[in-house]
C-alpha cells in the first residue's frame, strides 16, 4: 500500500500464512517520521491459544521503540473464559513523574507506563446471561482499572448490558487519574 500524503511518502505491506494450525504475520512500511517492522502469532496450545504480536518504529533521531502483546487463553468446559496478557511498551516512562500525558491526549502514544499486566474473566450464567471483568494493572506505577460487566443476550447478534469502570492509584497513575465510571450499553453485530 502507498499513501502519500502533504508530500510525505507513507506505505506498508504485510504478509500472512498459516502453518500446522498456527497463524503468522510480518508488516513493515514507512511514515514521514519513521520506518516500522513487526508481526504476529496465534496458535493452539493444548487446549488453549497463545498469541502475540510486536512492532519496532524505528526514528529518525536513531531511537528504536519497541511495543508488544503475549497473551494465553483458555475456555473450561463449563464456560468459564480466562485470558491473561503481558504488554510491553518501550515509549513509556518508569516514573510518574516522567509521564507524558499531553502526548497521550494527542494520541502520540497508547500509554503513559512501560508494563501492563491485564486479564479478562468471562462465564455464561445462562444461555442469555453473561458476566465478564476486565482487569488492568500497571506495573509501573501500581494503578489498576476493573471493569466488570453483566449482559443480556437480546437476539442472537444483540445485547445489553451494564458495566462499571472502575479505577485505582494515585492522581498521577496511569489509571488513578481517571473518575470512576458506570454505564449502560446495547451492542449489535452485524
Amino acid at each position: 500500500m502507498y499513501a502519500p500524503l502533504d508530500g510525505a511518502a507513507r506505505g506498508g505491506a504485510r504478509a500472512h500464512a498459516t502453518v500446522r494450525g498456527w497463524d503468522l504475520s510480518a508488516l513493515v512500511g514507512a511514515r514521514p517520521d519513521d520506518w516500522f517492522l513487526g508481526g504476529d502469532f496465534a496458535g493452539p496450545i493444548g487446549q488453549g491459544l497463545i498469541r502475540g504480536e510486536g512492532i519496532t518504529f524505528f526514528r529518525e533521531d536513531g531511537r528504536a521503540v519497541f511495543q508488544g502483546v503475549i497473551a494465553g487463553e483458555y475456555t473450561f468446559p463449563n464456560s468459564l473464559g480466562i485470558v491473561v496478557e503481558y504488554f510491553e511498551n518501550s515509549e513509556g516512562k518508569g516514573r510518574t513523574r516522567e509521564y507524558e500525558l499531553a502526548r497521550l491526549m494527542r494520541g502520540e502514544i497508547v500509554a503513559l507506563g512501560k508494563r501492563f499486566v491485564g486479564a479478562i474473566l468471562g462465564y455464561d450464567l445462562t444461555s442469555l446471561w453473561r458476566a465478564e471483568i476486565v482487569a488492568l494493572w500497571s506495573l509501573t506505577d501500581q494503578s489498576t482499572y476493573m471493569n466488570p460487566r453483566l449482559t443480556y443476550a437480546v437476539t442472537a447478534n444483540a445485547e445489553l448490558g451494564v458495566a462499571a469502570g472502575i479505577t485505582s492509584g494515585s492522581d498521577r497513575s496511569e489509571f488513578g487519574r481517571i473518575s470512576n465510571l458506570y454505564y449502560a450499553d446495547f451492542r449489535w453485530a452485524f
